[in-house]
């Protein structure tokens, strides 16, 4: 419970993108700037034109569903990561606004995070009951792998890392 309200506590602190967190929402709703293709050298952008040429947001769960079938085919072009990551994160983050505001994807993508915060824990929690039997050997190893400053760092980033 601790580690989970430690990152329930950040994830509403949190106030910036980091880039690499945009790339996660380009490539998985099939954005080409930033990704694929420039801005238009010379071009002056407003803030509001950046948002909405980056942020845009699947509206319908069918828009979401054909993109999360092209991500299965080709990644978007990604040959680095899987497309696991980026469809989950796709179809999490469909509905609301055509164009995410910053906070509406922080707290879209770190609620994703935060279900695979979940899933990990209590899949680690059944393998160290399994090899470890009545042992506080479970207690100091959940501890180890999810009150560390990297593993909470990682559900704070929105990448699949």
């Amino acid at each position: 419970m601790i580690a989970f309200f430690i990152r329930v506590f950040y994830i509403s602190e949190k106030a910036g993108i980091h880039i690499d967190e945009g790339f996660t929402h380009v490539i998985s709703s099939f954005i080409d700037y930033q990704y694929k293709k420039n801005f238009e050298t010379g071009k002056i952008y407003t803030g509001k034109e950046l948002k909405s040429t980056v942020f845009k947001n699947n509206t319908t769960l069918k828009d979401a569903l054909k993109d999360a079938i092209a991500l299965r085919k080709n990644n978007n072009g990604n040959k680095d990561h899987t497309p696991l990551y980026h469809t989950c994160y796709l179809l999490w983050t469909h509905g609301g606004s055509e164009v995410l505001t910053p906070k509406e994807f922080i707290n879209k993508g770190c609620s994703l995070n935060l279900l695979f915060f979940i899933l990990e824990f209590f899949i680690m929690y059944k393998i160290l009951q399994k090899l470890f039997p009545d042992s506080p050997v479970i207690i100091a190893g959940l501890a180890a792998a999810f009150l560390s400053t990297g593993s909470i760092s990682n559900t704070l980033l929105i990448r699949l890392y």
